[in-house]
């Protein structure tokens, strides 16, 4: 399989002097960021779509084989519902195309009161994404994962199927952290609770136990699965790229060596 295994995001004022060294252009973060991992999320994007010289300048400051992965802007998933949307959606798609060989996956986030009720909703887009680009969709109302008496799975999972769609499996409060394989690779966002922290400088909750049982999933799911991409957020344990990196020695890899500043007390209770 091939990995990609980066953050979500990686222009964080609270990485400078921890990740990034003090003082370094702004330009140059995601070419530093490209030392340590493959691919990154980029979460700006749900805010609307960058002009084509933002997009040019990701490009350019990765190397080859990077991977960048967009979420799909708010104003298609959460304002609009999914109605409507097909000429802002193509819109979005033809501009980060501009991306070439390093557009990873458009991640279709949706909001928890997008409810199972709204399939059909969810049916007509599907059907009318451009093609020739590959999603993700995550689900965040619970509904979704119940079984259907028939086939003793979601429906989701076969209406994803038909249409080469991923479902996205999240460790994300109150969303069953599921993975069901729905195309050739998985796209896993390890996101936590939001406002945990006070600050994204440090570890402040220990994650081995989770990562550890997650990778073991991961492998024993490997039958039919070319690639996997998996995203932290500093949520999830308090500074996401030394998460990241730790489960990046988990699945085997030998990450470039970053030495994290000393902490006091790496851990503390949250």
């Amino acid at each position: 399989m091939n990995w990609f295994i980066g953050t979500m995001g990686f222009s964080f004022q609270d990485w400078i002097g921890v990740f990034y060294s003090s003082g370094i252009n702004q330009d140059r973060l995601l070419s530093y960021y490209s030392r340590f991992f493959n691919s990154v999320e980029i979460d700006s994007t749900f805010y609307g779509t960058p002009n084509s010289s933002t997009l040019l300048r990701w490009k350019s400051s990765t190397p080859s084989g990077f991977q960048i992965s967009l979420k799909m802007p708010r104003s298609i998933t959460h304002d609009s519902g999914l109605k409507n949307v097909e000429y802002e959606t193509n819109k979005f798609i033809d501009a980060v195309h501009i991306l070439g060989q390093k557009l990873g996956i458009i991640l279709i986030q949706m909001p928890p009161f997008f409810s199972v009720e709204l399939i059909e909703t969810l049916d007509q887009f599907l059907k009318s994404l451009p093609v020739g680009t590959r999603y993700a969709l995550e689900v965040r109302n619970k509904l979704w994962f119940e079984f259907d008496k028939n086939t003793q799975t979601p429906k989701l999972v076969d209406l994803l199927r038909n249409y080469d769609i991923c479902w996205v499996a999240t460790e994300y409060p109150g969303v069953p952290n599921k993975i069901y394989p729905t195309t050739d690779f998985l796209y896993i966002r390890w996101i936590g609770k939001h406002g945990t922290f006070s600050n994204f400088t440090k570890v402040s909750i220990e994650r081995q136990t989770e990562l550890n049982e997650w990778f073991k999933r991961l492998n024993e799911l490997n039958a039919g699965i070319m690639s996997i991409y998996g995203y932290f957020n500093n949520d999830y344990s308090g500074f996401s790229p030394q998460t990241a990196i730790e489960f990046k020695k988990i699945a085997g890899f030998h990450p470039a060596d970053y030495r994290f500043p000393i902490q006091s007390k790496l851990f503390q209770d949250t």
